[in-house]
């Protein structure tokens, strides 16, 4: 029995051994001939066919040719130049992809699809070289290499529909901040109270520049950060701020809000994915009343609104049956007079401001801002109560002295009557509590 156990041991090793040859020799014929050597291509000449933008993406079609065959490809990307890196073969507009519906490949005068391969792009400022492996619709493996100068230009999106334009003091200093919502072509609003709603589908520019007038100045802004509702020292003139994510806190729930500078996508009315406008600048420019505003962040972002803009201002007390006394109570300085202006309609006073002009100057009009002591020209005094007398420059408003103590006062004259605006204005009353006005107003007062 131990005899024919090995034999029977020996037979089936036998038989394995067989086997394992068979499947080894099945295992390697079908490979022979699917890894052909590939065409390979010199495709000399590169050529831009046009950059061509769908759901976001730009499409950049390119074509490579030795004059016999070419080879061209709508190559997918964010930024508005070809850039380096590989690209597959994609059904869907994909980043990092070329599109299968739109590249092909014509040799020996025949077109064909492609398959399935990739691309692989280098740069070197306008030079690029290109290299591809692909199989076509037969399954013909190519491989195809080309170089030359492709030139992209930026152009910037355009904006043309000025949604809301705002332009509001800041308080507690003497700046103003200017708040622009401009949309383009597929987005419209309307501002109620203050409040816009947005209408259509596409792209919304909302920006917060910081300037020195209460107008929207002239130049370049930089970027800069800022807390929303943070303090007043935080703004500079000459700068926008940073878009940034504001934890909101309503109910006891947390409610992320994108604040300040962003660009936004918009659909239908709803705002569906905001990206920060955060560094770059934003320049301003004027021409015969038309603005021209640039945002440019950068590669990501380049955007353009040309045309008129109406701002909404805070609007003045219009006055002309408001009038000033004007009292000189320091007629012995050699170097200025210290005037003491109180606005009035009829009998009430609605303002005091006690400021310094030159020796004997001409006119009251200036600029004046808070100095204590106040003792040289240009500067005012700070309000102060005394057992409930009001001294130096304060504001009345509901039978309460509110004393200034913060802001810049600017006089202005035209055809004999004064215009007096506090600018950036901050104040407190009697026990201390802060007033609610940042901006006060007086225009055409008489004598």
């Amino acid at each position: 029995m131990k005899y024919i156990n090995n034999l029977y041991y020996a037979v089936m090793a036998a038989c394995m051994m067989i086997c394992m040859a068979s499947c080894q020799n099945d295992a390697v014929d079908p490979l022979t001939g699917l890894f052909p050597e590939p065409t390979s291509l010199e495709l000399n000449t590169l050529t831009d066919e046009g950059v061509t933008e769908h759901d976001g993406m730009n499409v950049f079609n390119i074509k490579m040719s030795d004059g016999n065959n070419t080879a061209t490809f709508a190559v997918l990307g964010k930024k508005y130049y070809l850039e380096a890196g590989t690209y597959t073969l994609s059904q869907n507009y994909e980043r990092n992809s070329f599109l299968a519906n739109s590249s092909k490949v014509v040799m020996a005068g025949v077109e064909h699809a492609i398959d399935r391969g990739s691309l692989s792009v280098e740069k070197e400022k306008d030079h690029y070289t290109l290299s591809a492996m692909v199989w076509l619709d037969d399954q013909t493996p190519v491989k195809m290499t080309s170089e030359g100068d492709l030139t992209y230009v930026r152009k910037p999106s355009p904006l043309v529909n000025v949604i809301q334009a705002d332009i509001k003091p800041i308080d507690g200093t003497s700046l103003y901040q200017v708040y622009l919502a401009i949309g383009d072509a597929g987005v419209t609003g309307t501002v109620t109270g203050g409040n816009a709603t947005y209408k259509g589908s596409g792209n919304l520019a909302s920006i917060t520049l910081i300037t020195s007038k209460q107008e929207l100045s002239t130049g370049i802004y930089t970027a800069a950060d800022a807390v929303y509702n943070g303090p007043a020292g935080q703004y500079t003139a000459g700068t926008f701020l940073k878009g940034y994510t504001y934890n909101y806190e309503m109910f006891g729930m947390v409610l992320p809000l994108p604040v300040f500078s962003l660009w936004t996508t918009m659909a239908n009315g709803m705002q569906v994915d905001s990206k920060f406008i955060d560094s770059g600048t934003i320049s301003v420019e004027k021409t015969d009343g038309d603005y021209k505003i640039t945002i440019d962040n950068g590669n990501d972002l380049y955007a353009l609104y040309t045309g008129k803009i109406k701002f909404d201002v805070p609007t003045p007390v219009v006055s002309d049956d408001i009038t000033y006394t004007d009292k000189i109570t320091n007629s012995d300085d050699a170097a200025s007079d210290e005037h003491t202006v109180a606005i009035k309609k009829g009998e009430n006073t609605l303002a005091q401001f006690v400021f310094r002009t030159k020796k004997d100057a001409s006119s009251l009009a200036g600029t004046y801002k808070f100095a204590d002591p106040c003792n040289n020209f240009g500067q005012l005094s700070k309000g102060a109560d005394f057992y409930g007398y009001a001294f130096g420059s304060y504001y009345i408003e509901d039978g309460v002295n509110y004393y200034l103590n913060g802001g810049t006062l600017v006089i202005t004259e035209s055809e004999g009557k004064l215009n007096f605006v506090l600018s950036g204005a901050s104040m407190v009353d009697a026990n201390g509590a802060t007033g609610g006005k940042t901006e006060l107003s007086y225009t055409n007062v008489v004598k």
